[in-house]
């Protein structure tokens, strides 16, 4: 049973929406991407809800949407809840399978948490944020008067000459959960977020502990999502729903952002990547359609 406190944000809660949908979200980040930037015409049908501030994303955000949404639920109140697809990594029920789908289609009919709940078919918010388009435009706006500007190819194409150190670099997060090793804390976020190659395969095996056949495994896993795209933008946006976002964000401020004495950090820049997704359209069809769907019961 569910603290007087928290029985008490939820009739709250109830009532700021009064007439319409709850939608709990991870944290106050995703709810003002998904909420205000992305599904704002939504507003009179959902009520969107975060569960925590910034400064405990990713801590626990997805178990205490799916217990909101639960407790609401046996409540006869119309509650759902949005999760990154990374729930799945760290679940043992869908870690060897669910997490490893390729095809969104059967990934986003399989519901593993029930109707009520939509989990992104990508790894985090953030890596709804990284098209080569927006990046771009990002680009563009922040470096306006250090010529020449990359195109989205160009950008995607120096994305996709890097592929195998992202890829590596999220093994730091798919061997730690799968490998579950006592005791051992995860590498933090930032660690070898300028290394490259051999050096950091080597750091990856000395992290998670893991043997050359794990390793090459879930590398192995994670090339499947690319589906052999030869264009770069196409293979980048196929690639990126198997990528650690985070880490990935850094490997990008690497990459792109950090010209001269200024850097442009990702993470400070989500809601303006947000619209610049918006405004070309990019916004994810699947989560799109379910939202509205939602809207539609309400």
């Amino acid at each position: 049973m569910g603290s007087f406190k928290t029985q008490g944000e939820m009739v709250t809660e109830a009532y700021k929406g009064i007439g319409a949908g709850t939608v709990y979200l991870e944290s106050s980040d995703d709810k003002y991407i998904i909420g205000t930037k992305w599904f704002s015409f939504l507003k009179d049908r959902i009520h969107f809800v975060a569960v925590s501030g910034p400064e405990k994303r990713g801590d626990g955000g997805c178990k205490e949407v799916i217990r909101r949404v639960v407790e609401a639920n046996k409540r006869g109140l119309a509650a759902y809840g949005i999760v990154d697809r990374d729930i799945l990594l760290g679940d043992p029920a869908f870690q060897d399978t669910l997490w490893w789908e390729v095809d969104d289609t059967v990934f986003c009919a399989a519901k593993p948490y029930g109707d009520t709940i939509f989990v992104l078919p990508r790894w985090e918010l953030e890596n709804y944020l990284l098209y080569p388009e927006a990046l771009e435009q990002l680009h563009k706006d922040k470096f306006r008067n250090v010529p020449p500007c990359r195109s989205s190819q160009e950008i995607a194409e120096l994305l996709i000459d890097n592929e195998d150190n992202f890829i590596i670099a999220s093994l730091f997060s798919t061997l730690h959960h799968s490998l579950r090793i006592p005791d051992k804390k995860q590498a933090h976020i930032k660690h070898s977020s300028n290394v490259a190659g051999e050096k950091l395969k080597d750091i990856v095996k000395t992290e998670t502990q893991c043997n050359d056949s794990q390793f090459n495994d879930h590398r192995s896993k994670i090339e499947q999502f690319t589906e052999a795209q030869s264009d770069a933008i196409s293979r980048w946006n196929r690639l990126t729903r198997i990528l650690d976002g985070k880490r990935t964000c850094h490997r990008i401020e690497e990459l792109l952002f950090h010209e001269g004495a200024k850097k442009i950090i990702i993470e400070d820049e989500m809601g303006i990547l947000a619209s610049y997704v918006a405004n070309q359209g990019l916004i994810d069809p699947d989560l799109t359609d379910w939202l509205k769907g939602v809207a539609g019961r309400v």
